[in-house]
């Protein structure tokens, strides 16, 4: 629906049939990408098992990926999307500058693309009240295509408050958002399998790059934040290649469970917990808003109270899919 949005003085009308073809052909993508890992997982378990190793035909939380995606979509087509493209042109309508599209504006309009992915995808990470909403995504302890699909449940949110700022700098919503679907490459980097790609994995997005992302070790923690390129990860100091030190995927605090309400709202009990016993409003603001691990946290009560303890990352802890950077 979007196409209509755009209106020929843009420039480069051509670009108004992208986002109806990418909308139509985004289902068949996953369900062959989804095809693809299920057929390369089937030769894994078969080769595995001709050698007396172990091996899940399905990762364990497969059911709980699909699950959740599927709630995540109820959310966004159900109000989400409408929000942001909307507030996006109330802000456009009302700003005087304007940024047409042509062959000079074309990276202006990339790049900007990639900054809205970048910021919005840091404030998730480093602000608690969007990382309890985020860290769903992150939670699996697995990385394969259907890790792509455990979608948070509110992760549009963010996304109105910087979708709408570049629109009242003058980039059209509609055109910007088309851009933003570049950010869709990471639909194939979801993967442990094909290691290290050279020069590529400084500039753009790939299944290392991104693994590196979904890892738990410190060195790796909230590092390349980027959607298809790492132009901003550079430019602000977020950037991380591979190291020798294996990628340990999953959070700190585990959640332990395929259940996937509880995988939807298990770091929210962490936050309410800590937002109910902070001692002034001040602390409590700063719970909501602050870098996870740098707020108030009540002390750990035990097993017997439902708390997880922080996963110490170690060698002799590695998961099956752990693999060498």
């Amino acid at each position: 629906m979007f196409d209509k949005l755009i209106d020929e003085s843009v420039g480069l009308p051509e670009i108004q049939h992208l986002l109806k073809d990418w909308s139509g052909g985004i289902i068949v993508f996953v369900v062959l990408l989804l095809a693809v890992e299920l057929l390369l997982r089937t030769f894994e378990w078969w080769t595995a098992r001709q050698e007396g190793r172990e091996r899940d035909l399905l990762p364990k939380d497969a059911i709980a990926n699909l699950l959740t995606t599927s709630i995540y979509n109820l959310t966004l087509r159900g109000f989400g999307a409408g929000a942001m493209i909307g507030l996006a042109f109330l802000g456009y309508q009302h700003s005087h500058w304007r940024i047409p599209l042509n062959w000079w504006t074309l990276p202006a309009y990339v790049l900007a693309a990639e900054f809205w992915s970048y910021f919005f995808h840091r404030m998730m990470h480093e602000m608690r009240v969007f990382w309890a909403d985020h860290s769903v995504h992150h939670s699996s302890e697995e990385f394969d295509f259907t890790t792509a699909q455990r979608f948070h449940l509110l992760e549009w949110v963010p996304k109105l408050i910087v979708f709408p700022l570049l629109a009242m700098i003058g980039f059209h919503p509609g055109v910007l958002f088309l851009f933003t679907i570049l950010a869709g490459i990471q639909l194939i980097c979801h993967t442990a399998r094909f290691g290290r790609w050279g020069w590529w994995d400084i500039y753009f997005v790939s299944p290392t790059i991104h693994g590196v992302h979904h890892a738990r070790n410190p060195i790796y923690m909230d590092r390349n934040l980027g959607g298809a390129l790492n132009v901003w990860d550079h430019i602000f100091g977020t950037y991380q290649n591979a190291t020798d030190e294996k990628l340990v995927y999953g959070i700190t605090h585990a959640v332990k469970s395929n259940n996937p309400f509880k995988v939807l709202f298990w770091e929210y009990g962490f936050l309410g917990r800590d937002f109910w016993h902070a001692p002034t409003w001040k602390d409590k603001v700063v719970v909501l808003f602050g870098r996870p691990g740098e707020t108030f946290e009540v002390p750990p009560k035990g097993a017997a109270h439902g708390d997880s303890a922080p996963v110490t990352t170690t060698a002799d802890a590695l998961p099956v899919d752990a693999v060498p950077a």
